[in-house]
């Protein structure tokens, strides 16, 4: 990993950490109100959270732009801290007022996050920058899970959750240290996140972002039930709610490098390839704990070269000028995905979910089919051209 600078590193280390506690926390959220007679409260919660992150992104760009990605992802830390500790008040409106906020650094905070990762990397290194993140990412979120699934039966939600809740903040360290990278300061910041909005190219490679996070909604909201259900033991979240950390914390730079050297393109077909796989293994193999293993692998290992191949892909598209911009729009389109998956989470039960999932996914790689064969030096040029006219 000797490409991969000071920056990237900070960065790596900052979110290990604030994932390491929200994450580990997240994923016991619809399991930790369901145990208390309020299954609704964890999944409105959620749902709130990525309407607010979805609404909110187009401000989250314009901050970024105007005071920078580092002092920006100072900014958001705090609310995610604030938002476990919401929950163990178990008192919905306390909870979703602290969704709402959380919702609004979640956009600011990733926004900046992308913008710096691209800003700090060289091109010829966006993939294994991107890998070498996510791995960090990743082990972070990882431990968490994993070990908030050992402690829960020990020391129960709330104590649990208390532990957690801190580690955020630690991650104030690192960020405090990162260099201080931004781009020129303009003023028709909101123009061109408006004309990133009506790019018909644009949002036709902004579909690529969609099955990615839709299986995420998935994660976040029904499977953790469906692990429960089906191999009968709450521990059992944890382990294989883990796989979604650790395939990409073992194959993501691996990834990411040969994404550098083989091309983005080829990785995005693999990644629709598997998002449907693994989503058909739920469909027809619901009920069976085997048949889960195998599609929750499958999808782990998708988990791992999406997240990877969607940070890097934001460099091969985006100018300097509309960086944060096309930011914006891929958070805008992964957090509506993530949100349709968490609002069927509440409306459909059993096969349906995954039934109409599959659809999704199919549905978004025939809006990104138009585009698929155009080189990324093509799809770039084409939205400058959209974005500047």
């Amino acid at each position: 990993m000797s490409s991969v600078n000071r920056n990237v590193k900070l960065l790596g280390v900052s979110f290990l950490l604030i994932f390491f506690g929200f994450d580990g926390i997240q994923q016991y959220v619809t399991t930790f109100f369901t145990n208390l007679g309020l299954r609704s409260v964890g999944f409105v919660s959620l749902v709130i959270i990525y309407l607010v992150f979805t609404a909110a992104n187009p401000l989250g760009a314009v901050i970024v732009s105007t005071i920078g990605a580092k002092r920006s992802m100072l900014f958001a830390v705090g609310f995610y801290t604030l938002y476990c500790f919401a929950l163990m008040s178990a008192v919905p409106l306390v909870i979703y007022a602290a969704s709402a906020l959380l919702g609004i650094a979640a956009a600011v905070l990733w926004t900046a996050q992308n913008t710096y990762l691209i800003r700090a990397s060289d091109a010829t290194v966006y993939g294994a920058n991107a890998g070498f993140f996510s791995t960090m990412f990743s082990i972070g979120a990882a431990l968490g899970v994993v070990l908030m699934g050992l402690l829960v039966p020990i020391l129960g939600f709330r104590t649990g959750f208390i532990l957690f809740a801190v580690v955020p903040l630690l991650a104030l360290i690192p960020l405090a240290y990162l260099a201080d990278i931004r781009g020129e300061v303009r003023d028709d910041k909101w123009r061109m996140i408006g004309k990133a909005l009506r790019s018909k190219t644009s949002l036709r490679i902004a579909a690529v972002w969609f099955p990615f996070n839709f299986i995420q909604g998935l994660v976040i909201g029904v499977l953790p039930l469906e692990i429960t259900t089906t191999v009968g033991i709450v521990q059992a979240v944890g382990v294989l709610m883990g796989l979604f950390y650790i395939a990409p914390m073992v194959s993501a730079y691996a990834l990411g490098r040969l994404s550098d050297r083989i091309g983005r393109e080829r990785m995005i077909h693999a990644m629709y390839g598997m998002s449907i796989l693994g989503v058909g293994l739920l469909i027809f193999g619901r009920g069976n704990p085997i048949v889960l293993v195998v599609a929750m692998v499958t999808l782990a290992v998708n988990f791992g070269l999406s997240r990877t191949i969607t940070f890097a892909l934001v460099g091969d598209i985006a100018t300097d000028r509309s960086v944060e911009a096309i930011s914006a729009l891929t958070w805008i389109v992964q957090t509506i995905a993530t949100t349709a998956a968490l609002f069927l989470s509440i409306m459909f039960e059993g096969r349906a979910v995954y039934a109409v999932s599959l659809v999704g996914i199919i549905f978004s790689y025939f809006v990104f089919f138009p585009v698929r064969q155009l080189s990324l030096g093509v799809v770039r040029q084409r939205i400058a051209e959209e974005l500047e006219e």
